[in-house]
């Protein structure tokens, strides 16, 4: 996936000097570093911070709750691949487990890492026995209780007085720019997010998936849709079409009994293909724009954003320590709803299971939990192969049942 920037040691847009101004080159490269790198550390702080207030909203709600919706979520923590899910339900029940969480668990969507054995099972038991919370895809300090958010928010105002005068100092950055633009939004600051994508001066393709994501992600999913269609276009022309590859994957999306043909299209024949893809998953033709598709591109910048360092507030992203699992939850079904934390304890327990299988520990560990709002609309890859072929099972909304019925209780 074509990402922006990370933070380097060297410019990339330092003008190229001749021998007798190298002192001089020195010395831009060296306030580039030191701008970027105070920016660095200024967002890791402020990571420190939000996650020392998220860990005490979890104690605060955790005595609201009671020991039934502890048991609940415990299996969906303890995302263990080598766990069947049976076992799962019994350890969360007590021996006990009732016949809807037998068949909750055992529809256990596992996310798994290629190079760890960190794995994440999203759920859908989001509801309203958590206390004073708001959806976290629509407000990121909704994870915190009412008390603590006004100090994420001065916190964060601190940040983003470190990233105006970084990226007034180095404007050309698309790191630098990405972030600003990240920290507005989840300050709840979009008029001043708009007014950074609209001064952005990074590669031009970049500045224009910013300026999607912000239309995105305020509600404007066509104004999206446009920006994203000529961002896309810029990319096509700007890079070879290989070095696209992964900004067009869906594979995340495709179901393994897929993969095969999905793999054996190259280039343009799988381009064709996704574009196939994308026009099927279009909820309705006859509304201007696609807005599946324009949720898919605003995630996969959002991914940009939280994987141009190593780890953000609370979730490791570099992907031998299990990021490519939170990158394919996310491009699946965008940021969660609510993430749940436990315990100190418990990630110590999570950290050893890790360790005894030769992975890196990457506590906090949390639940993903959506909530019953999120609705699936692709389609079969299949129907992407063939469209023309296509067949009503090749779109599902919902499970279904063994006599072919849609679950109700889904």
């Amino acid at each position: 996936m074509a990402e922006a920037p990370r933070p380097a040691m060297r410019s990339s847009h330092a003008p190229e000097f001749s021998a007798s101004l190298a002192s001089s080159a020195r010395v831009v490269q060296t306030d580039s570093v030191r701008i970027t790198a105070e920016a660095v550390l200024a967002i890791s702080e402020f990571f420190i911070e939000w996650q020392r207030l998220w860990r005490t909203s979890a104690v605060v709600r955790a005595q609201a709750l009671d020991s039934a919706d502890r048991e609940l979520r415990l299996p969906y923590l303890h995302c263990h691949r080598d766990v069947s899910p049976e076992s799962r339900a019994i350890a969360a029940t007590n021996g006990e487990p009732t016949e809807r969480f037998v068949r909750t668990s055992a529809r256990f969507a596992i996310v798994a890492s290629e190079y760890s054995q960190y794995a994440v099972c999203p759920s859908w038991i989001f509801g309203s026995s958590v206390p004073d919370v708001q959806d976290e895809r629509l407000s990121r300090d909704g994870a915190l209780v009412l008390a603590l958010r006004p100090v994420a928010r001065a916190a964060r105002a601190r940040l983003l007085l470190v990233l105006d005068s970084a990226v007034h100092a180095l404007p050309h950055s698309g790191f630098l720019v990405g972030q600003r633009v990240r920290f507005l939004l989840e300050q709840r600051d979009g008029a001043g997010a708009e007014r950074a994508t609209q001064n952005c001066l990074a590669e031009r393709w970049w500045c224009l998936a910013l300026a999607g994501y912000v239309q995105d992600r305020l509600g404007a999913s066509l104004e999206a849709d446009s920006i994203y269609r000529v961002m896309e276009r810029v990319m096509r022309d700007a890079r070879p079409i290989d070095s696209l590859r992964h900004w067009y994957d869906v594979r995340p999306l495709v179901s393994s009994d897929a993969w095969q043909d999905y793999d054996s299209r190259l280039g343009e024949e799988r381009i064709a293909a996704v574009k196939n893809f994308w026009w099927l998953s279009d909820p309705l033709f006859r509304e201007t724009g696609n807005e599946r598709w324009t949720a898919h591109q605003t995630r996969r910048v959002d991914i940009a954003l939280r994987s141009a360092l190593d780890g953000d507030e609370r979730y490791v992203w570099d992907a031998e320590r299990g990021g490519d699992a939170l990158r394919q939850l996310i491009l699946r079904y965008d940021w969660p709803s609510y993430t749940w934390w436990d315990s100190r304890a418990t990630d110590v327990g999570h950290s050893g299971y890790l360790s005894l299988r030769r992975s890196r520990p990457v506590p906090p560990y949390s639940t993903f939990e959506y909530s019953l709002d999120r609705v699936h609309f692709t389609p079969a890859w299949t129907a992407a192969a063939a469209p023309f072929s296509a067949q009503e099972s090749d779109w599902d909304i919902a499970p279904r049942e063994s006599n072919g019925g849609i679950d109700a209780t889904w």
